[in-house]
């Protein structure tokens, strides 16, 4: 499918917000994390986010099945299977890569 259309609708969300949150009236008067009007923007966006996934892309799961093929030195090609996996639990298994370590660039000329 043609995604264009998402990553224009996400990115001009995106650049607005980041425009509103280094406006001095969200960031009085405090300049961090723990200002209320910055933290109840932050959620207001990202449900928005949420909600525009979910409309182009659908509801995400809240299961799945997952099945993979283990080869070792291809002699025993060993067929697994998982099934009622949560998205969650499934992350904290079997994801061994420091996500939390990335963040994401938008470019706003």
């Amino acid at each position: 499918r043609n995604t264009e259309d998402l990553v224009d609708i996400l990115n001009d969300l995106l650049q607005t917000a980041a425009c509103r949150i280094r406006s001095p009236q969200l960031v009085a008067p405090m300049d961090d994390d723990d200002n209320p009007k910055m933290e109840h923007f932050k959620r207001h966006i990202l449900n928005q986010v949420y909600r525009i996934l979910c409309i182009h892309l659908g509801t995400p799961p809240t299961t799945f099945d997952w099945s993979y093929r283990q080869s070792r030195n291809n002699n025993n090609n060993k067929i697994h299977r998982l099934t009622h996996q949560t998205p969650q639990a499934f992350l904290n298994k079997y994801v061994t890569l420091p996500y939390q370590h990335y963040v994401t660039l938008i470019q706003d000329p």
